[in-house]
């Protein structure tokens, strides 16, 4: 049979009776996740088996547990010709299958952590899921290898990752040695990386243990493919790109969404425009099974986006027709990037509007250290638009404007930038003509209410100016 979504249908409509309707949601479900056409014929395979265990005993779906697909891998161990990979492949589809009835509300949901161990291992798939946004077989896999170490470490005794010391994961990693293959091998020592880092987050770990995971030395008969290219070769691979042609610009745009956030190439066609926030500089990513998450927008990656989009886009114009106006752009751009954003938004913004909106207070030495740099910033602006046509480059919108209002707007909530304002009459006409404008008021009216940004916590921690 042809390999399809459709074959994979046809399998599990052919078990019949009343667990039928529910492998076929969850082949169904697969391919909405963008799942591969052989590993959704794989999964059919095995659930189609499993199907037909459980109709011969009398499971029902609506009753299944985690029990149960133990005792089902218990009764094909007699089959000796069966390979571990097989019976490994065919636990993460089951615990697939049985997480897609969870989530359906078709199954009752898993039993609460009983047990140290099991405590520990749902914060961390927690964390997996949360913040790194893993697939869930990915998950299961990691959480099932690091609940293996926690009880080999600690047993039934209380989990103290305070405890911890680099020979532990040595001498698991030397144990399971004794039974794992190389390839499986590498997938604990991942594992406990992922899990050691994770101590490292909470800050229960204080050592940076996870460097002293052993790596599992395997040899294959061709060089090995390199993990990633060196900086110097990637910023060579952007800087050959054609910034005069839309397809030049396209693919810096690309190559540096691949380089600067480590974006997978499925996450980067999934894209569009609603998903990038200009006044937050955040950039909204689609990954593996519907999951979203917010990333920072790098000033570098929001430039060539908005140099393709102007390329593919033209009309109207945004940018000068003369290769000195470009010029002029050119330098606006980079100043908003290297001045204008870092002291209004980076400094103040967060200070006075995202950090107290939070409960945390602000850092006063980095406002006073802001303020004289950002007075100087809105004094070029004055005199750059003392021309009196209205806008940076002459009496038209502009890319340049564009750019930089959305600086001066979030500094606008600021206490301070009220008075700043008021001594900048250009600068105050400029933005009152700037939001006067149908599509800077249309997108102002599809934004959603201000509001406290909870993913903004860990700034005060992680990247909060030292003046």
């Amino acid at each position: 049979m042809e390999l399809s979504y459709e074959s994979a249908d046809a399998r599990v409509r052919a078990i019949g009776g009343t667990s039928a309707e529910h492998l076929r949601l969850f082949v169904t479900w697969l391919g909405s996740q963008q799942y591969s056409v052989g590993y959704v014929c794989i999964v059919a395979r095995h659930a189609l088996a499993f199907g037909r265990w459980c109709e011969g005993r009398g499971i029902a779906f609506d009753a299944l547990t985690d029990d149960d697909i133990d005792r089902y891998q218990r009764s094909r161990a007699r089959l000796r010709s069966r390979r571990a990979e097989t019976r490994r492949q065919e636990r993460r589809v089951l615990m697939l299958l049985l997480h897609f009835l969870r989530k359906q509300g078709i199954c009752a949901a898993a039993p609460a952590c009983t047990t140290a161990v099991d405590r520990v291992t749902a914060d961390f798939a927690q964390h997996l899921r949360r913040n790194r946004a893993l697939a869930p077989i990915t998950v299961e896999r990691y959480t099932r290898l690091t609940g293996q170490f926690l009880a080999w470490r600690f047993g039934q005794a209380e989990v103290c990752l305070h405890d911890l010391r680099p020979t532990d994961a040595i001498a698991f990693v030397r144990h399971e040695s004794r039974r794992l293959a190389p390839s499986a091998l590498k997938g604990v020592a991942n594992a406990l990386r992922s899990f050691l880092r994770f101590g490292e987050f909470r800050g229960e770990i204080t050592a940076a243990l996870a460097t002293g995971v052993p790596s599992v030395a395997t040899w294959t008969t061709t060089p090995p493919v390199p993990k990633a290219i060196a900086a110097a070769h990637a910023q060579r691979a952007i800087a050959s790109c054609d910034s005069l042609t839309a397809v030049g610009r396209r693919d810096r745009a690309v190559l540096l969404l691949l380089a600067r956030l480590g974006l997978r190439a499925c996450e980067i066609i999934r894209l569009t425009l609603d998903d990038i926030d200009w006044d937050q500089s955040q950039l909204r990513v689609r990954g593996k099974g519907g999951r979203e998450s917010l990333m920072p927008l790098p000033v570098d990656v929001g430039a060539a986006i908005v140099a393709y989009l102007e390329e593919v886009f033209p009309t109207p114009p945004l940018q000068p027709e003369t290769a000195q106006g470009r010029a002029r752009m050119n330098q606006w751009i980079s100043a908003v990037n290297s001045y204008y954003y870092p002291y209004m938004c980076y400094h103040v913004s967060h200070e006075r509007n995202v950090f107290p909106e939070l409960g945390i207070a602000s850092d006063e030495a980095v406002v006073s250290h802001a303020l004289p740099k950002i007075e100087v910033g809105l004094q070029v602006a004055e005199r750059q638009l003392s021309h009196g046509q209205g806008f940076l480059l002459g009496g038209e919108v502009g890319l340049a404007d564009y750019y930089l209002l959305p600086s001066t707007y979030a500094f606008g909530f600021a206490p301070e930038a009220k008075a700043m304002y008021a001594d900048f009459p250009a600068v105050r006409e400029w933005r009152e003509k700037m939001e006067a404008l149908p599509t800077v008021q249309r997108f102002r009216a599809a934004q959603p209410p201000r509001g406290p940004i909870e993913h903004a916590r860990k700034w005060a921690i992680s990247h909060r100016p030292k003046y």
